[in-house]
C-alpha cells in the first residue's frame, strides 16, 4: 500500500513539474532541500544561515549569511507571549 502511494505521489510530482520552466523547477528543488535540511538538523541550519559576527569577517568569512539571514525565522520558546 505504501509503495503504491509513494509511486503515485512521484508520478504526480513529475507530471506537475514537467510543464514548468527551469526557474520553477530550481525554486521547487531549493524549497524541498531546505525543508528536508530543516527537519533533519534544525540547529545546524540556524547556525549556517544566521549572522554571527565572529563568522562574518575573515578568517571564517561566511558572506552568504548577509543574504540568507532575512529568510531565517527563529522562534524562542523561552519568551512568554
Amino acid at each position: 500500500m505504501v509503495s503504491r502511494t509513494v509511486s503515485a505521489a512521484a508520478r504526480e510530482a513529475g507530471a506537475a513539474l514537467s510543464g514548468t520552466s527551469l526557474a520553477v523547477k530550481a525554486v521547487s528543488a531549493a524549497l524541498v532541500t531546505a525543508y528536508a535540511a530543516g527537519c533533519a538538523s534544525p540547529e545546524a541550519v540556524v547556525r549556517a544561515l544566521s549572522v554571527t559576527p565572529g563568522h562574518f569577517w575573515p578568517p571564517h568569512f561566511w558572506i552568504w549569511t548577509a543574504f540568507t539571514h532575512c529568510f531565517l525565522e527563529v522562534l524562542n520558546s523561552t519568551i512568554a507571549v
